[in-house]
This record gives structure tokens, sequence and C-alpha cells, in this order.
């Protein structure tokens, strides 16, 4: 997403606090995913078929969505999150979102129900949540100005980033309270999200706290 007026390009990875972000940087703008506005690059692009407020600096690049000149004057920045946790943001995100019903192995294989997101229909295409963090951030030359933490969204300078006086920060959609992210891991789910996403992990230096308490452990050793 860009705001030529704030003159900052933020590289919004799908579950990373972004809807907060996107709302202060367009002055609390309301967008229709479903239509592309190439002002802020919001929106489905039917001609690229990918929402534009989730592409990569590849994709950003590559399609023209961006210019060389943009994003070289422009602040760049983007938020992460611990990849565990990440994906059992959007496993319960995409569940209620398009009202499926599975299991997280079923999330993680994109099986069954869950297959439906891999469809290049904006209505149902959710796969893009499930890139790697690296992939949105890594490419060639480019790089960004600030790569943020998403645990540590309350410390960002938004004033800063925007050039504004005054601003009021804070977490648009709050998620509801859940059970802590490791409680819906058994052991070899953690080691497959742990080799999924070992590029995040090695690169930010993620690590899984576990938290899972006797009875998820028991219960987890029958998934």
């Amino acid at each position: 997403m860009i705001s030529h007026k704030h003159k900052c390009i933020f590289l919004h990875i799908p579950k990373c606090a972004g809807t907060t972000v996107n709302q202060l940087i367009s002055d609390n703008k309301n967008f229709n995913y479903l239509e592309p506005d190439y002002e802020y690059l919001y929106g489905w692009c039917p001609e690229r078929k990918l929402f534009m407020q989730h592409a990569t600096i590849e994709e950003l690049i590559e399609t023209d969505l961006i210019s060389n000149e943009i994003w070289n004057s422009y602040n760049k920045f983007t938020i992460i999150r611990n990849p565990w946790e990440r994906l059992i943001s959007s496993y319960n995100w995409i569940k209620s979102n398009l009202s499926i019903k599975g299991n997280l192995n079923d999330f993680i294989e994109l099986r069954n129900e869950f297959s439906k997101i891999k469809n290049l229909d904006p209505k149902t295409y959710r796969k893009d949540h499930l890139k790697a963090q690296s992939e949105f951030i890594f490419y060639k030359n480019y790089s960004l100005n600030n790569i943020y933490r998403f645990e540590d969204l309350h410390k960002i300078d938004f004033k800063k980033i925007l050039n504004r006086d005054y601003i009021e920060i804070y977490h648009l959609k709050k998620s509801k309270k859940r059970k802590h992210y490791s409680n819906y891991y058994s052991k070899k789910q953690e080691d497959i999200i742990g080799k999924l996403y070992i590029n995040d992990i090695k690169s930010f230096n993620f690590q899984f706290e576990d938290k899972r308490s006797f009875l998820s452990k028991l219960k987890n050793l029958f998934e």
C-alpha cells in the first residue's frame, strides 16, 4: 500500500496489523477489497491477479505498480510477526471470513474446504496469507527503511512516518482473546511450520514459545 500524501510505502504482510496501518496512512479511507484502488494500491487487481495491498516487493516492482523513482524516494516499512503465531491468526481469520470448517492440518495442506483459497477468485483467494514473510521483503537489491515487529506496534513512531505533530495509535481490529498460539500445535505441526518458514525464522530470529498445557499436548497427540 502507498500514500503519496505521506510519501510512504507500507509492505502489508497479511495478519501483521496491516488494517491498523492502512487506516493510518490512508487517513481512514474506506476500501472495498474487491475493487482496485490504484491511488493507494489497495484491492484486487484483475489484470495482475493479486490483492495490491498484499503485494511483495517483487510484485510491486515487476508489475509496474511502483516505479523505481518512487521506491527510491519514499519511506518504506513493514511489520513482521512470529510465523507460528501468524499462521494461527490466518487460520482462525480465514475460517471465519469464508465460513470454512476444517482443522489445522487441512489448512496447512490446503485440502478439503481450504483448497478453495488457492483459486484466483478474489472472493475466496487467500493464499497470500500463507506466503513466507521473507518472500514479501527480500528481492534483489531492494530494501526497506524499517522492519518492525508485531509485538512492538505501539512503539512505532507514526508521527515521524506520516510527518504529523499528533496521531492517535491503536489497534483498530483487535483480535478476540484466544488461547496462546502454541496450544494449537502438536510437536509434528510445530516442526512442519518451522521447516515451512525456515527463512523467516533464520532471517528474523523467531522462536517457538511453548506455553502448551498438559491437556493441549495430550489432545494434540491424537490429531
